[in-house]
């Protein structure tokens, strides 16, 4: 096939021989900001390599476009039975119409009918707000400069941070809530796209904002800077990405030409060249009301109405909008690689450097390895574990130690990982049950005292027996951490008095208080554990979560239907939820179903049971198996998985529609590193208590699972105990799904 020409304004050809960067022109501000007409001109979506002209050098120049849609479907993990090319335009149409079923459930039920425009909202990708500045805890610039100067003085460890990032991030952090605000309160059907590097051709540089919206007919480039002197960068920004939504229109058979370009530039600091600009959003101000201002100059030859052929083409151009923004190899567009970066971006919060620098808690601690009797105790997620097994690596650079690391569970999914941390080296990875609660003799377990020990997730049922089970493992041995896992409601356990008992047997604790394991949401989702009491969870409200990187919000979807059992739950849940390995917690207490089961119901899945330790073990030795941890486990406190974490889980949980009981416990909540889903199921054997409980002026359908009111009464006549019941339980949404 010839190759194609076509006239080319510059923006992506570049000089290769020099290294100075081209002066930024004066770009009239007509030509880029604003509201301009898109004109559709049919040319199907090629992948060819295009030879275009040079306005500037006036010279041909390859346009090499045929690898990227190639590379980007490798990336994008579409199967084992996936085999398109991508050699041809034909094979790429056909992927990028796979992707979308695939990925684009929201926007098919549009399509479909299925949901109205009105209820469609804001699509947002990626659906949090994705930071270039890694950080544990709050920040701004001026506290970064004194820390800085602090951690120098001191010889500590600082994380190597871009400041032009970190006041970029700060102000392109504020327009995406504003904008997200903004249109949720607008109830607009729109897709918002944050940090668009566009596949076809060679890239200029990122968009920052693409809405495409359908409820008013446009799409939108909003191009966010820090400063006024960026002004001229910003609209040709602009400009090129202009260039680049004509494209995917031309690209689109049979699109209107009623669809407007509206450029927008954000100005962080505002500056005295773009105040009372019409398409100059000034940082200052009230974006929402200037955003409104900007809707109304959206002028239409004929009214817009977002009727089902401007759906057709709204879902058409967001489908190649979708596909276009691969560009990047890390594009976290589907839930799959948005995981893995929140993930990525949580280990970079957390880095030795940066945990150093912002945390003084874990510093006290990493700097105290050379205390002998150390006690950890803290919610879920401060970094117990993290401290203990840097505690573990301390003692082993000295070869003469032996060092003992015991988990007090005899069933421990965490043994198995310290297993494949520490293959090769002088440790001994232990589990045993009840270390604290019964007479056991470290002497007795081929420990001598000159040997080194550490306990993760010890138990505590007894306060008083648990620090005089501290006090004899002292005697036996050289040197002892310790890490609390568990404290039962009936440990008679006051934090001030048991600080005090471990200062009398020369135990230090030092206060942990910042949980830097679990994005922010799912810390905020454990806290709300109804079982207080249990576990951890008398600590949980000392945690601090500070951090306005929102990188640390990390992901959590809450289905919103009871399902009749856990397999219909995690059947729905996966409709959702795509990454391809989860550790999935089923809250069961009935007999255990088989993975086969599973199997036979999700054939497009792979499960292993958590139970079984070969499965378990290359389960956390593969990083790209696709498959996922099972796990049944009706005892969540003091579950197998203890001590673990997972980059994305899926939780099922019980509840009775009958009381209103439900079991979902911080403990296996916070195992959730990146990405959480919830999903809730009927509970069919309830306490026994609820089965025959009734309530005055109430009566029980048994159809319909609801509590009804008896003839001859309204609401207002009920007694306290039926309101509340009937409040608790009126609104569960059920039946919408039947056995």
């Amino acid at each position: 096939m010839s190759a194609q020409k076509r006239e080319y304004d510059g923006n992506e050809s570049g000089s290769s021989g020099s290294k100075k960067k081209p002066k930024i022109p004066h770009i009239p501000d007509k030509e880029a900001l604003g509201v301009s007409s898109i004109h559709h001109n049919y040319e199907p979506y090629s992948i060819l390599n295009k030879i275009v002209k040079d306005k500037k050098t006036k010279k041909d120049v390859e346009l090499k476009n045929k690898e990227k849609p190639r590379e980007m479907l490798a990336i994008l993990d579409m199967g084992n039975n996936y085999n398109i090319e991508a050699m041809s335009d034909k094979e790429v149409i056909k992927a990028i119409n796979e992707l979308f079923e695939r990925d684009q459930h929201l926007l098919k039920r549009l399509l479909s009918g299925e949901i109205t425009v009105e209820d469609f909202g804001t699509l947002r990708f990626p659906e949090i707000f994705l930071s270039k500045v890694q950080l544990a805890l709050n920040l701004d610039l001026e506290e970064w400069n004194r820390k800085k100067k602090a951690a120098i003085q001191k010889g500590i460890p600082y994380p190597k941070i871009d400041v032009g990032n970190l006041a970029g991030d700060f102000w392109e952090r504020h327009l995406y809530n504003a904008l997200k605000n903004y249109f949720e309160e607008t109830k607009d059907a729109c897709l918002i796209i944050h940090g668009h590097s566009f596949l076809h051709q060679d890239n200029f540089k990122e968009k920052d904002f693409i809405i495409l919206n359908l409820s008013k007919g446009y799409i939108m480039n909003i191009e966010a800077k820090t400063s006024h002197q960026q002004f001229n960068s910003a609209k040709e920004q602009i400009k090129d990405c202009q260039n680049r939504i004509q494209a995917v229109f031309n690209g689109i058979e049979g699109m209107s030409s009623l669809w407007k370009f509206v450029g927008v530039c954000f100005i962080g600091d505002g500056g005295y060249d773009t105040f009372g600009k019409d398409f100059v959003i000034d940082g200052t101000e009230d974006i929402a009301t200037k955003l409104n201002k900007i809707e109304h100059q959206v002028n239409h030859s004929q009214q817009w109405i977002p009727n089902e052929d401007r759906i057709k083409e709204f879902v058409n151009v967001a489908k190649f909008l979708l596909f276009e923004a691969q560009g990047q190899h890390k594009a976290p567009l589907t839930h799959q690689k948005l995981t893995e970066k929140v993930d990525e971006d949580l280990d970079k919060a957390s880095a030795p450097e940066n945990l150093l620098f912002w945390t003084p808690e874990q510093l006290s601690i990493v700097q105290a390895m050379h205390i002998d009797w150390m006690f950890l105790m803290a919610y879920y997620g401060c970094g117990k574990t993290i401290l203990l097994i840097e505690r573990a690596e301390y003692l082993l650079r000295n070869p003469n130690n032996t060092v003992h690391f015991y988990i007090d569970k005899y069933d421990s999914g965490l043994a198995e990982v310290l297993k494949l941390r520490f293959a090769g080296k002088n440790i001994k990875i232990k589990t045993k049950d009840l270390m604290f609660d019964s007479d056991f003799d470290l002497s007795s377990d081929e420990v001598n005292p000159s040997d080194h020990v550490i306990i993760d997730e010890a138990r505590m049922w007894n306060s008083k027996r648990f620090l005089e089970q501290l006090k004899r493992f002292q005697s036996q041995i050289s040197t002892l951490w310790v890490a609390l896992g568990y404290v039962s409601i009936s440990a008679n356990f006051n934090e001030s008095d048991f600080r005090k008992g471990l200062e009398d047997i020369q135990f230090s604790c030092p206060t942990l208080k910042h949980c830097l394991r679990n994005g922010q949401k799912i810390v905020k989702e454990a806290q709300k554990d109804n079982t207080s009491g249990y576990g951890l969870s008398c600590f949980a409200d000392q945690v601090e979560v500070k951090s306005k990187i929102n990188v640390n919000d990390g992901l959590l979807h809450e289905m919103p239907l009871i399902y009749p059992n856990p397999i219909k739950a995690l059947q729905e849940a996966f409709k959702v939820h795509h990454s391809k390995k989860n550790f999935i917690f089923i809250d069961y207490e009935e007999e255990e179903f088989e993975m086969s089961t599973l199997k036979e119901a999700i054939p497009d899945h792979d499960f292993v049971n958590f139970k079984n330790k070969e499965g378990l073990k290359k389960w956390l030795e593969s990083s790209n198996i696709n498959q996922h941890l099972v796990l049944q486990d009706s005892f969540g406190y003091y579950s197998e998985v203890s001590g673990m974490e997972f980059q994305s889980m899926i939780y099922l949980s019980p509840i009775c529609l009958k009381c209103g009981d439900e079991n979902k416990n911080s403990s296996v909540i916070t195992r959730a590193k990146a990405s959480l889903l919830l999903a809730r199921y009927e509970k069919q054997n309830c306490i026994d208590s609820c089965k025959n409980e009734s309530y005055p002026n109430l009566k029980w359908n048994n159809e319909s699972k609801k509590w009804e009111i008896e003839q001859g009464f309204t609401k207002d006549q009920l007694p306290k105990e039926s309101k509340q019941i009937l409040e608790k339980t009126s609104n569960l949404p059920s039946l919408l799904f039947k056995p």
